[in-house]
């Protein structure tokens, strides 16, 4: 699951590069048709050369901002393929849109879900178990003696006709394990194999508290994701679209100051950026749940 969510999560970042891009780009057609429409309105005195040159500033900063977001995407890209253990040249092509899937779960639900599926956890209670054996094998060898029986065949010959002759032997060989030089090193082994399940299961009880907290956290950041996109697609995108618009027809009649299509042009930017950031997380967030509970959400 850590590879997985990994993948998951450089990918997203991969789906951010691609969008910011795609916004730049579409800011950077704005601002020229900005520009083109205060370079007339310049020419007839409408407004001041100052404007002019605010518009082209706002344009060069855009195209700067575009060079970061292309270097963004290329490293996002090698990250992607080396997670993927491909050639870090590799093209990808992301999908134009992404969606978060819609999991309810409530947070019982989720706890159950990692305390059965957490890879930790299971190797935690392995170790347990391997202890406890341990600790039964070291106090059956203080309790009870060891036998041992042996049994051997061979032809010998004998001294005075040199013929063989059959030869048995036997051999029976017992350990005491409570005899007084041996009942100290029985005693410290199996003390010492209570320790290392006292130390396994203090090892299963903090992987637990873990992975409970990092299910809690990785659920708050998920939903509080979610009510991000929510306002975002409820209200924010509209808004800020709706604000462009009227500023951009007002500046063409002269009814608002260039300063205010400007602000008007930066707000949509930023909530169209803002829109896919949220997006973004939400991603990330959920390959963080699904790391933590230890399996895909549905």
């Amino acid at each position: 699951r850590e590879i997985i969510s990994r993948v998951k999560m450089v990918y997203a970042d991969l789906f951010m590069a691609d969008k910011s891009i795609e916004i730049l780009r579409e800011q950077l057609e704005i601002i020229r048709s900005v520009i083109r429409a205060t370079e007339a309105r310049y020419q007839v005195g409408r407004v001041t050369q100052q404007d002019v040159f605010k518009a082209l500033l706002e344009q060069s900063e855009i195209m700067n901002q575009l060079i970061v977001a292309e270097e963004e995407r290329r490293a996002a890209e090698v990250k992607v393929n080396v997670v993927m253990n491909r050639p870090p040249q590799t093209s990808i092509q992301v999908p134009t849109d992404l969606t978060v899937a819609d999991t309810a779960l409530s947070f019982p639900a989720l706890e159950e879900l990692a305390l059965a599926n957490r890879p930790e956890l299971k190797g935690a209670q392995e170790d347990i178990e391997r202890t406890e054996k341990m600790y039964e094998l070291a106090d059956k060898n203080r309790k009870f003696p060891d036998f041992m029986l042996g049994w051997d065949y061979s032809w010998m010959p004998t001294e005075m006709t040199r013929q063989l002759k059959n030869r048995y032997q036997a051999m029976v060989n017992i350990t005491i394990p409570f005899s007084p030089w041996t009942i100290g090193r029985r005693n410290y082994e199996v003390e010492e194999t209570l320790a290392e399940i006292r130390a396994a299961k203090a090892n299963r009880d903090a992987t637990r508290n873990m992975t409970l907290r990092e299910v809690g956290e990785a659920q708050a950041k998920l939903q509080a994701a979610r009510r991000s996109l929510e306002l975002f697609r409820e209200g924010i995108l509209s808004q800020a679209e709706l604000s462009f618009r009227a500023s951009m027809a007002a500046y063409q009649t002269g009814s608002v100051e260039f300063i205010a299509l400007l602000e008007a042009q930066r707000a949509l930017r930023e909530a169209r950026m803002g829109y896919f950031k949220s997006l973004t997380g939400a991603l990330q967030n959920l390959a963080d749940l699904e790391r933590a509970v230890g399996k895909e959400l549905p």
